[in-house]
């Protein structure tokens, strides 16, 4: 988690740099060394804790096949296509067309964002480093189980939070991996929001 804090941090710079259209280099530089001192910085307050290897490695496994398999075939399941198309079966008029146009309404709104999320997680996965991340985030979990504290794992990476676009959340995904491994994937800021 350390090494990507700083690699996160140095892919932020060097987007800004790229979007930049006014900002001088030497001063992106600056920012990008203030920015790399306050983490490190704030790296030296955190806990750090030593991972059992076995242990986080027994876990990638199991994260694998929940990305792999399990997140592929709930997705399937919730393809709105199938509502879709039997909602399109329903035949006559009256009473039926109305139910027929509410099932193919209620089906094109029941699962917002479906081609999107296909797409990140039919299509392509996360790569090894989200897997290892979910991981330690679920051994960090399992770890302080027992001592009763909240436990969030903050991210804002599209494999592991709600997405949200035209106003419409999703959380699918965060809700899966809930489910599934008790931990509770959320965006930063909505930590924040929880530990203020």
């Amino acid at each position: 988690m350390e090494k990507t804090s700083s690699r996160v941090l140095k892919d932020a710079v060097i987007s800004t740099i790229n979007e930049s259209n006014g900002l001088k280099l030497e001063n992106l530089s600056v920012i990008y060394s203030e920015s790399l001192r306050r983490l490190e910085e704030n790296k030296k307050c955190l806990i750090r804790e030593t991972v059992n290897e076995e242990k986080v490695d027994k876990l990638m496994n199991e994260v694998l096949l929940f990305f792999n398999r399990d997140l592929k075939k709930e997705l399937e399941k919730r393809d709105p296509r199938r509502e879709l198309n039997r909602a399109k079966q329903i035949k006559g008029g009256g009473i039926w067309s109305i139910i027929r146009f509410a099932k193919i309404q209620n089906a094109k709104i029941s699962f917002p964002h479906f081609n999107t999320l296909r797409n990140k997680f039919i299509n392509s996965a996360p790569d090894m480093e989200d897997i290892e991340l979910l991981a330690q985030a679920i051994y960090f979990y399992n770890l302080y189980l027992s001592e009763s504290i909240n436990f969030y794992f903050a991210s804002i990476d599209h494999h592991f939070v709600e997405i949200e676009k035209d106003g419409i959340v999703n959380s699918f995904v965060p809700d899966l991996i809930k489910e599934k491994f008790k931990v509770e994937c959320l965006k930063p800021e909505k930590v924040f929001g929880l530990i203020k």
